[in-house]
């Protein structure tokens, strides 16, 4: 309805807000004061007396309303068309115009999701205290300085039959795709008495010692008291975690030739235990191995449950277990390797 603003209407309808392609007619338009015109303009009414558009309204159809693309469409835009049904039709230019901005908007509204998932949940993990039960037969000595490991605070010292001091500390984790992904942190607990059975590696800087395996395989064998604390950082199923322990077991004693019946009895126990676990952030596994016995006890520990035990006595097994997590260059945490390489070095030197 080709009509320009601030002219006077006289025999025109007003037949639809469509038309006009910009603001209401009914809004841009009003009556002059001294008019007999009514100020309620109903649709297709006839305009029988002078109109005058506010000064306001001729700025927003300047605007608004462009001269020439009234009845034009943008450029790069096909002209719409509607089938049978109803259903538009669009070229695919349009459609795939549409379809980038909008994967555009999903992939940003996405990110900022997902980073806000990540601020909300760290935040919530620095209010949540680390849920580390202790075993009834070991005591922490919380009242020290804690050793934080990545995040997760460890005793400086744990008593069983007699105090340990804690002489490494790492974590376990994979990298995939240069993302760093952490499963546990690790403890390990030993008598002091550990370094009168390593006099023969007096000297030797901490790296030399993380890369001998002998010097690992003289601390592993030596008879004393050891304690393996693992704190869960990840969740992950109990099952999951047996089954890795049982692969490693499995594979060292078959290198060694020593995986008979009896192992296998014995690692289908670990599995069982572990089986119907779930490993929560802070959950606890213990390992302690006394000086006395060849022997290994396991202990799970997580919030609002009861400590859970079990006594395994295959000798070979033992030994093997240690060796996954104290095995020198083949032990599953290198992270701790080095640390109490480290640290052994600084006792043997005093």
């Amino acid at each position: 309805m080709g009509m320009e603003v601030g002219k006077r209407l006289e025999g025109q309808k007003i037949v639809g807000v469509g038309d006009l392609n910009g603001p209401r007619l009914c809004d841009m338009v009003r009556p002059r004061v001294d008019s007999s015109v009514s100020p309620e303009i109903q649709m297709g009414t006839p305009i029988t007396g002078p109109l005058k558009v506010g000064k306001k309204w001729k700025k927003l159809a300047r605007t608004s309303v462009p001269s020439g693309e009234q009845k034009t469409l943008h450029a790069g835009r096909a002209k719409q068309h509607r089938g049978k049904r109803g259903g538009r039709i669009c070229d695919e230019a349009s459609d795939s115009s549409d379809g980038s901005k909008r994967k555009a908007d999903l992939n940003e509204c996405d990110h900022w999701g997902l980073e806000k998932r990540v601020e909300d949940s760290a935040i919530l993990s620095s209010l949540s205290p680390a849920i580390t039960p202790p075993k009834p037969s070991t005591s922490l000595n919380m009242g020290s300085e804690m050793v934080m490991v990545d995040e997760i605070p460890f005793p400086p010292q744990v008593t069983t039959t007699k105090p340990l001091s804690l002489l490494g500390h790492g974590i376990t984790d994979i990298e995939i795709h240069f993302l760093q992904i952490k499963f546990t942190a690790i403890g390990v607990y030993l008598d002091s008495e550990i370094v009168g059975h390593l006099q023969q590696w007096k000297g030797k800087t901490g790296k030399d010692l993380a890369e001998d395996d002998d010097f690992f395989e003289a601390l592993i064998s030596a008879p004393v008291e050891k304690f393996l604390r693992v704190v869960v950082i990840k969740e992950i199923k109990g099952s999951q975690y047996g089954v890795q322990l049982e692969s490693a077991v499995r594979d060292r004693l078959a290198a060694d030739d020593k995986y008979e019946d009896e192992e296998e009895a014995a690692l289908e126990q670990v599995v069982e235990f572990f089986q119907s676990k779930y490993f929560k952030k802070d959950s606890v596994i213990t390992f302690h191995f006394p000086a006395s016995s060849c022997t290994t006890e396991i202990a799970f520990a997580t919030e609002g449950k009861e400590e859970s035990k079990i006594q395994v006595e295959n000798k070979n097994v033992v030994e093997m277990i240690k060796k996954w997590y104290l095995g020198g260059t083949s032990a599953v945490s290198p992270s701790t390797v080095s640390c109490l390489a480290n640290s052994l070095s600084a006792e043997l030197s005093k």
